[in-house]
């Protein structure tokens, strides 16, 4: 991370095993209407760009507009890369 100047990150886990709390928090955000809501407060928890751990599984999440423009200008070319636009 030192080559590219990286802040360490924020960790985003759930309480339950494989962060289940957190999808099932989503869940009852999105049938509420309130979805929008849940993710600012994830983001005022843990910050503009955090590591979250789902499911199993690891990735970076970030609405910081300078990390978006490098992520959008290197088409998303890296190790294990993934786009869910």
């Amino acid at each position: 991370m030192s080559q590219h100047d990286c802040k360490n990150l924020r960790k985003l886990r759930g309480e339950w095993p494989f962060s289940l709390d957190l999808l099932a928090r989503s869940i009852k955000a999105d049938n509420r209407g309130q979805i929008l809501r849940f993710f600012i407060s994830v983001l005022e928890k843990v910050g503009n760009t955090h590591e979250q751990f789902l499911l199993g599984s690891r990735a970076i999440n970030t609405v910081d507009p300078e990390n978006v423009e490098v992520i959008l200008s290197t088409h998303f070319k890296g190790k294990n890369a993934q786009s869910f636009l």
